[in-house]
């Protein structure tokens, strides 16, 4: 398996959650994974830091996914920029998906997620070479 410098973060405040998503993401190939435990920390990461990708969860404390996507939305109206945010959600609802369309969100992945899941999620975000 090829292993890539491609960053991703991860914004996810269940230390479980952190740790199997963060393997899965290792044994598809990323070993360039941030962890953190909410929107406050990745908004503030953020600040000094670069990422290609951002999973998160969508409800978490002191600031929950919807939240933080809309933040990064409303700066990248100055800036210009995208970056893929793909919602991490134990719900699997179609309004929790619309919820997290609605927020800015890109894809959608349902708890528990399986590592083919995560792979169909990330692909359109990946470099041709990593797909």
């Amino acid at each position: 398996m090829m292993k890539t410098r491609f960053p991703i973060v991860l914004v996810e405040d269940n230390e479980m959650s952190q740790r199997l998503i963060e393997f899965q993401l290792k044994r598809i190939g990323f070993d360039h994974v941030t962890v953190l435990g909410n929107g406050v920390d990745a908004i503030a990461w953020l600040e000094n830091n670069d990422c290609a990708l951002l999973l998160t969860d969508c409800q978490m404390p002191r600031m929950g996914g919807y939240e933080m996507t809309r933040l990064i939305r409303e700066r990248e109206k100055v800036t210009g920029a995208h970056l893929a945010i793909i919602a991490i959600t134990a719900s699997a609802m179609d309004e929790d998906r619309a919820m997290c369309i609605e927020a800015g969100m890109d894809g959608y992945l349902s708890k528990p997620i399986q590592m083919m899941a995560i792979r169909a999620a990330l692909a359109p975000w990946l470099p041709e070479e990593l797909r």
